[in-house]
């Protein structure tokens, strides 16, 4: 739990330190939960506790800190059936509070007040289900590759989006699996909130700041690429004595981090839609929406990123484990990287513009391979 440092008298009169909760911590009042308002969160992540606002959207807290039962809140009239089955989150929707005489505590309060959830946030589910995922995965591509095989004359293009579009799992999966951490229905909305998109946060300038920092810092991400990829090498050549681009570029593993020469224009743009729909936002969602959290339910936030960040890559590089050289080379690239990407995250509060970042990262390195090609 985070806490600041503060001095009181005690009887004696002399001074001493006590903890008192920070600013940004409030606690849930049905486990205790220490909890940072700045997530903006809407439920409990360790209960499911499902937290009230007032009518300006902020967060209601007692003089401890801790959020407000229901019962401890006067609410006006309910205006419609469909609103009472609505959570009333900051920036989404009109809340349903105020504060005025009436001591009537609405009948969808009452129904999910001490409602337990089945689940909670972990570290083990954070690493499974994306292992599930990626089974998933890989059994849609055999699927789609058995069908395709059935049809030899589609285009290259298609077919290469088309094996491609599973990988929409990762985005897919958390979505569907965040239900069961919370004691009501979820809508899709709520549910990408929860995971770091919150579709209603801006104002559509505000949103357009999200999209233009995303673009700038993934122009920025594609510059750094180039350093690491010359710190990787380096250190490749410190423990195996090695030139690790010749070995890449012999070794078959080389293949799957290499454009071939002949790629067509329709290939290209192939790929940069891939990267567009199922890849970019879609990672962002498992890895830096979903595990992190998981991560960060029980370790410090930077341990959560470290984690998150070794985790992440072990996906896209685990094939390259037996080639030592290869796979320190593709671990540091992918690592620092993805400690960039959690941090932007951790900064912006969201992933709007870490999943920006991502896409411009993916699809500007993907032309600039196939401009050197040429």
């Amino acid at each position: 739990m985070e806490k600041e440092r503060n001095y009181e008298n005690d009887e004696n009169g002399k001074e001493k330190k006590i903890d008192i909760p920070g600013k940004d911590i409030f606690f849930c009042p049905e486990c205790h939960h220490s909890i940072k308002i700045s997530y903006h969160p809407l439920y409990c992540d360790s209960c499911g506790f499902k937290f009230i606002f007032d009518n300006n959207g902020e967060l209601l807290l007692d003089d401890e800190n801790y959020a407000l039962f229901p019962q401890n809140v006067n609410f006006r009239e309910i205006p419609n059936d469909e609103a009472k089955n609505q959570y009333n989150p900051p920036n989404m929707i009109k809340p349903l509070i105020s504060l005025n005489e009436s001591n009537e505590i609405p009948f969808f309060y009452q129904k999910t007040l001490h409602k337990k959830k089945k689940k909670t946030w972990n570290i083990l589910t954070g690493i499974l289900l994306p292992l599930a995922t990626m089974a998933l995965v890989f059994f849609g591509i055999i699927i789609l590759e058995f069908i395709l095989d059935l049809f030899p004359s589609i285009p290259a293009p298609i077919r290469q989006f088309l094996l491609a579009s599973p990988s929409i799992l990762f985005l897919i999966v958390p979505v569907l699996w965040i239900q069961f951490y919370y004691p009501g229905k979820l809508t899709f909305k709520q549910k990408a909130a929860e995971l770091g998109l919150p579709l209603n946060k801006y104002d559509k300038p505000e949103l357009i700041r999200e999209i233009l920092l995303g673009i700038f810092l993934g122009l920025i991400l594609i510059i750094s690429a180039y350093v690491i990829q010359i710190l990787g090498f380096w250190i490749v050549k410190l423990f195996y004595k090695t030139d690790v681009y010749k070995l890449i570029e012999i070794s078959q593993i080389g293949e799957v981090f290499t454009m071939n020469t002949s790629i067509t224009l329709g290939e290209l743009f192939a790929i940069i839609l891939i990267n567009l729909l199922f890849v970019g936002i879609a990672e962002e969602i498992m890895f830096r929406g979903f595990v992190q959290k998981c991560f960060e339910s029980k370790l410090k936030n930077s341990w959560a990123l470290i984690f998150t960040a070794f985790f992440f890559a072990q996906f896209h590089i685990w094939f390259t484990f037996e080639i030592p050289a290869i796979y320190l080379f593709f671990l540091v690239n992918y690592f620092i990287l993805s400690l960039i990407l959690g941090q932007i995250r951790n900064w912006r509060k969201d992933l709007i513009a870490v999943s920006i970042a991502h896409i411009v990262y993916n699809i500007g390195i993907v032309i600039f391979v196939y401009i050197i090609l040429l």
